[in-house]
């Protein structure tokens, strides 16, 4: 009787170790779960960030348009071809 009664504490023992083990596991599972969760969140937020700079930027673009950029770059064509002309600058510089 004494050695059946060792036997069944030691396979208590064994049984509340494994239990243990089980549950620590499912808890870094869950922790590990949240956090790619919660990373998860984080970049949906930060991609509706960008999305609502990137439709303000479009709708300041759409309201606000700047032809003077068509300008300015008009102006530089033709500055450099007067450089070119007058020999200051060459197929190589440019």
């Amino acid at each position: 009787m004494e050695v059946y009664d060792r036997e069944m504490g030691i396979c208590s023992a064994r049984s509340r170790m494994a239990r243990r083990q089980t549950s620590y596991e499912m808890e870094q599972q869950a922790k590990a779960y949240e956090a790619q969760q919660q990373q998860a969140q984080q970049q949906i937020e930060a991609q509706q960030r960008q999305i609502e700079a990137l439709q303000r930027q479009q709708q300041q673009t759409q309201h606000h348009p700047q032809p003077q950029q068509h300008e300015d770059l008009t102006e530089k064509l033709k500055k450099y071809a007067d450089l070119k002309q007058q020999g200051i600058l060459t197929e190589y510089q440019l």
